[in-house]
């Protein structure tokens, strides 16, 4: 995670903040814009990170170069998430438009919830994105033509707490 810290006024970081807007603390981080493979600077930096969630937390801002970019309320709650298909440890036979993975997910706050999917083929040492961002409580896998040992995780997040279940399965094409 990051380390705490003072963010510069031309430089990036996040805010927690108390419902009554005192700062709780602030995580500094660079932003690298120039890809040392490409000619051009990126317009576009997509990133991650996990910050600590300190008591009172009300709100994580994200500031960059001319103050706040960004905010996001935290909830009192985190969603909850089951995989309903396929079912963890079964023989799932497939067919030419892939395998279908279903989930279902709530949020005692009402909030609105996104997914990300990944699979592995390696039982669980490399993943692969299969979707992000995603609004539905579906998605399919690609088509195998082979017998394979698949690994599925999905996470629900309403934007800052989540909830992740993982099953494993064995297709026969």
């Amino acid at each position: 995670g990051l380390a705490q810290g003072i963010i510069r006024p031309d430089g990036w970081g996040n805010v927690l903040r108390e419902a009554n807007n005192n700062m709780l603390a602030s995580y500094p981080f660079e932003v690298v814009w120039q890809d040392p493979e490409e000619a051009e600077p990126r317009v576009l930096v997509p990133f991650n990170h996990r910050i600590d969630r300190l008591p009172g937390t009300a709100s994580i801002e994200l500031i960059g170069p001319g103050g706040m970019k960004a905010t996001q309320e935290v909830s009192a709650n985190a969603p909850e998430l089951d995989i309903l298909m396929p079912v963890d440890g079964s023989v799932v036979r497939g067919g030419k438009e892939g395998i279908a993975i279903q989930w279902k997910a709530s949020d005692q706050d009402q909030d609105k919830l996104q997914y990300w999917v990944q699979y592995s083929l390696d039982e669980g040492k490399n993943w692969i994105p299969l979707g992000d961002e995603i609004q539905e409580n579906t998605v399919s896998l690609p088509p195998f033509q082979r017998p394979k040992r698949i690994k599925v995780k999905v996470y629900a997040t309403d934007g800052v707490l989540s909830d992740m279940k993982e099953v494993a399965f064995r297709l026969v094409p």
